[in-house]
Formats: structure tokens, sequence, C-alpha cells
């Protein structure tokens, strides 16, 4: 049994005023300095036993809770991270694409730019929700086309929410012939 004196005891939890309607104060104490063992309250001269903090834990130290709480919380979230990630099995491009961005089925924010990756020698067309896009930055050396909606846009002045429909066709502008189209969704949010 965990025995306190009355200093101990309001520096332990502080002044507790009783109430003046003449209830009951937050915590009751049990004096063991008496032979009657009648219940007093805090501010009394008598040497206390505070049971609802020393019974459950043998003393005063809510940080072993607090660590053990944060760790298990830790533990939770990596497990859920393992349970939910996505399997990181590439999207299957046909032809000479090389890649784009964003991803099909990804969700981006609305500041997200369009970009198609094709080898060098090939140059593509845009379609976003059915809008051509005419006004792409298409980098030749590397074979990139970026895109993103602006105010100059006649089309697509924003990327609506939602999601949102990208169509393209590529073809070499040198040498044989080989046309290739692909269509893809991602969402915005």
């Amino acid at each position: 049994m965990t025995v306190f004196r009355g200093g101990d005891l309001a520096a332990l939890v502080g002044p507790r005023p009783l109430p003046a309607s003449g209830g009951t104060p937050p915590f009751r104490y049990r004096c063991t300095g008496e032979k009657s063992g009648a219940s007093h309250f805090a501010g009394e001269h008598f040497h206390w036993e505070l049971r609802a903090l020393a019974r459950n834990y043998g003393g005063l130290m809510p940080y072993r809770l607090i660590y053990i709480g944060l760790g298990l919380l830790g533990a939770a979230a990596l497990i859920l991270g393992f349970v939910f990630a996505k399997e990181g099995e590439g999207v299957e491009l046909p032809g000479a694409l090389v890649s784009v961005s964003p991803q099909p089925g990804e969700m981006v924010p609305p500041q997200a730019t369009l970009e198609v990756v094709l080898p060098v020698g090939y140059r593509a067309q845009i379609w976003v929700n059915g809008w051509p896009v005419t006004d792409f930055t298409f980098i030749e050396a590397t074979g990139v086309h970026r895109w993103a909606p602006s105010a100059n846009d006649p089309n697509i002045q924003t990327w609506p929410s939602g999601e949102q429909r990208v169509r393209i066709t590529w073809d070499t502008y040198t040498g044989l012939p080989d046309p290739g189209e692909f269509e893809w969704t991602f969402r915005v949010g």
C-alpha cells in the first residue's frame, strides 16, 4: 500500500477545492491515520492513500503507458501499411510507349502535369477528356511530351475534380511507320 502525506498529495494532484454545493469532490481518499477508517477529502492533515493511482500502477508512471501506446500505434500503422500497400506491379504499356504519368488509376493533386514518354523519333497526339491538346511541350531529343492545364489553354484551364480520361496516339516522324494508341484514366482530387 502506498501512503502519501498531505503535502505530497497536493503536489501530486494539485489543489482540489470542495464543491460549493456540498457535493462530492472528484477524488475520494481513505484516511490511514484514524481508527474509524472514515473517508475524508483532500486538504485535511492526515496520511492519505490515493487509491485511483497507486492501486493500478504500483506508483505514478503514466509515461510507461504512453510509450506502450505509442509503440502499439506504430506497430499498427506498419501492419496496415503492409496490408493495404499496392503490389507495385507496373502497368504494361503497349508498343513503343515508354511511360505515362500520372499512372493509370492513380490519384493526383490538381497541379499534376501530364507526361508521355516515347522513344526518340516518335511524336504523339494527346486528347484529354475528349479535347485535343495542341499546346504541349515536346522535347525531341528525349521523346518527352508534357502538358498541364493553364489559363491560356482554349479548352482546359484547370483539372476538374474526379476522373480524367487521356487518349494518346503516336507514330514515327522519320523512317518506317509504327503507329499505336493507348487510353487510360486517373483521378484528380
